[in-house]
């Protein structure tokens, strides 16, 4: 019983802070389905295209990105802009930044309604958490 209370606060963990290892056992299984090979010469360096605000990002993946979503189907892809990073958090961080007037002293205010992921954890002027608003 406690073994399984233990258990149930670390995929707790897991899943809050938006650490994919919850998903290891699914992509373990399937791990001579899904393999990606990179080349020795591939992404040698952390400057795929300094001219682009997201200079690491290589060229080639926002063709790849809308690529995939044109043969799935599952998401409108013109005229839309593509977010990165490398976890949830970051993510959530670059649409606030992206959405925010650039030119504001003060930071935007962000209202969540539960269930939420909180960034308040992360140190920034970016946002501010005025509020939370519950279904009653």
């Amino acid at each position: 019983m406690l073994f399984d209370f233990i258990i149930m606060i670390l995929i707790n963990l897991i899943i809050n802070r938006g650490d994919p290892v919850v998903f290891g056992p699914y992509w373990k299984k399937r791990s001579d389905e899904y393999s990606v090979v990179i080349k020795g010469n591939d992404s040698m360096s952390y400057m795929s295209d300094p001219s682009n605000v997201c200079w690491f990002m290589l060229p080639e993946t926002k063709d790849a990105i809308k690529r995939i979503h044109s043969l799935v189907g599952n998401a409108v892809i013109e005229d839309k802009h593509i977010v990165v990073g490398t976890g949830s958090t970051q993510l959530f961080l670059a649409a606030l930044f992206a959405l925010s007037p650039s030119d504001s002293p003060q930071p935007i205010n962000v209202v969540a309604q539960a269930p939420y992921y909180s960034v308040s954890l992360f140190k920034s002027n970016l946002l501010l958490w005025i509020q939370f608003c519950y279904n009653t």
